[in-house]
């Protein structure tokens, strides 16, 4: 039985030395990013007519690194024709590297690290529209396309990643503007929260291959201030609130504190796993098998 053990265990310790030799190899320390966000132009749906509030796109994006007409920002005012007075409310895109990320340090973009590639800011103005003539549900709806590089040097010119126009579909709900909120959730108790729904968004993660590394990016909303966002966990402003939570073909919802600005930020971080060899595995399996039927036989001939 002994001499029927070796090889078993020689296949092992081979596969076993080879294991520890690949593991050798270390990940990438650092990652580089490129994020180019914007709305989608024109947006699929635009409701404003009977309020006399009208849509401008503002800050053309170039193509590439952004996706084909698409902007900045949407601008929304009132410009009723007696009774507008001229506000705007809008809601910016602005986008990040790894190198201007508010969360960029001295170390850059390691694994582990969430760093913001994306903030959407909302300057909420008061809008003045006729009384009696309800704001509609919803003001708009838009897709922002975003567009995800990932380097391996800080100079962005070795590409090792690409996600290009992931598709996030939001539809904007621009309420009453008055105390009271008829109809509509508060839960942050402004003059009346204006409400963003998400319908569509692409926070899947992605990943790719190295030098024998799997690495993954995962991303995440991370709300700023005057920003609630109910996504059907029992936040309890949310919970407090009849109608706040998302409901049938909603992922979540916005709530952006009336007169206020708000902002909500998309972050990323990454993590890289290795990947044992092939031909290393098949070593350790014949070694593993060998060792069993080795001890199988040695129960038999005992008994």
């Amino acid at each position: 039985m002994r001499i029927a053990l070796k090889p078993a265990i020689g296949a092992t310790m081979i596969a076993l030395a080879a294991m520890s030799g690949a593991a050798s190899a270390a990940p990438l320390d650092t990652l580089y990013f490129t994020q180019t966000s914007g709305f989608s132009n024109p947006v699929i749906e635009f409701n404003g007519g009977p309020q006399g509030l009208t849509l401008a796109y503002n800050g053309p994006i170039a193509s590439p690194p952004g996706s084909t007409n698409t902007v900045e920002q949407l601008a929304w005012t009132s410009n009723h024709p007696t009774v507008g007075n001229g506000n705007t409310s809008s809601l910016t895109i602005e986008s990040y590297d790894s190198s201007s990320s508010p969360n960029a340090d001295v170390d850059g973009w390691n694994a582990g690290d969430w760093f913001r590639i994306d903030k959407l800011f909302q300057e909420n103005q008061v809008l003045a529209v006729p009384s009696g003539v309800a704001n509609p549900n919803p003001l708009w709806i838009a897709n922002i396309l975003g567009n995800f590089r990932v380097f391996s040097d800080a100079g962005f010119s070795t590409l090792l990643k690409d996600d290009l126009d992931s598709v996030t579909t939001v539809k904007y709900w621009e309420t009453t503007n008055t105390a009271g909120c008829a109809g509509s959730p508060n839960p942050l108790g402004s003059v009346c929260d204006d409400i963003y729904t998400v319908m569509e968004l692409s926070l899947a993660p992605i990943s790719f291959i190295l030098d024998g590394y799997k690495y993954e990016i995962s991303f995440r909303l991370e709300p700023g201030a005057t920003t609630l966002v109910c996504d059907g966990s029992p936040v309890p402003a949310c919970l407090a609130e009849a109608g706040a939570q998302p409901g049938a073909g909603e992922l979540f919802k916005v709530y952006a504190a009336e007169g206020f600005d708000s902002e909500i930020f998309v972050a990323a971080a990454w993590t890289a796993t290795k990947i044992p060899e092939p031909g290393v595995l098949g070593l350790l399996g014949i070694g593993l098998m060998g060792m069993g039927l080795s001890a199988r036989r040695r129960k038999a001939t005992a008994a």
